[in-house]
């Protein structure tokens, strides 16, 4: 749905949105430019992004199989698995605190990645929407920081699953940060060879209904000139 140049979605449990009146309809994906969607995403973002929370690599790794190289995969653990060394570029890197991060200053990053953000509290929504409004503000003030905060080419992209993105807020979060959505669609893991979303402590998890979302940075100047909404 499309109103006063705001995208509003909502991928509720299906019991949430079902009426006795009423079939359940999913919204149509806003369809990239890109076929292969998530894939050709991270192969056309390698060479000028920033991968957040990493943990085994095993994305990493499937990137690299597929000769994709991102230019930074990064982890929040002070010590990454042995296997996972030869994939890991930085480590103790915080998404929420990225703009503070010496090492990342005047890097020529222009793409922000993370896949299943996870605080390691299933049902606590309230802990997960801090999360990744404090990643988009972090990103968003890493822009400002470097002197590129009215360059539309910053991209964050993001994969969640289920009603994920309606219970944890995350179009309010990349508004408030100065990003829109700018397309969606099925995030296919097996795109990936090897790659099974895990949690922190490393159990695989089932990945069910699973999306990759792109936001694009809107600057302030143009945001108040046409679209007070994402302010």
């Amino acid at each position: 749905m499309h109103k006063a140049g705001l995208l509003i979605y909502s991928h509720k449990r299906t019991q949430q949105i079902s009426t006795k009146h009423s079939t359940d309809v999913k919204l149509p994906p806003i369809h990239s430019k890109h076929q292969g969607v998530a894939l050709v995403w991270y192969q056309k973002a390698a060479s000028n992004l920033l991968l957040f929370g990493e943990a085994d690599f095993f994305f990493t790794k499937a990137l690299y199989s597929l000769h994709v190289f991102p230019m930074i995969a990064s982890t929040n653990a002070s010590v990454p698995p042995v296997s996972a060394q030869p994939y890991c570029n930085l480590t103790n890197v915080d998404a929420t605190c990225c703009h503070m991060d010496q090492r990342l200053s005047c890097k020529p990053i222009t793409h922000f990645a993370w896949n299943f953000p996870f605080t390691g509290e299933d049902e606590n929504d309230t802990i997960h929407e801090s999360l990744i409004s404090g990643a988009f503000m972090s990103v968003a003030q890493y822009i400002a920081n470097n002197g590129n905060e009215l360059d539309a080419n910053f991209k964050f992209g993001m994969a969640l699953q289920g009603d994920q993105f309606s219970r944890w807020s995350i179009l309010n979060s990349a508004q408030r940060a100065g990003f829109y959505l700018e397309w969606w669609d099925t995030f296919n893991v097996e795109e990936f060879p090897g790659y099974h979303p895990k949690r922190g402590n490393g159990d695989t998890f089932p990945a069910q209904d699973t999306r990759f979302y792109v936001f694009q940075f809107r600057n302030y100047a143009e945001m108040s000139r046409t679209d007070a909404t994402y302010l």
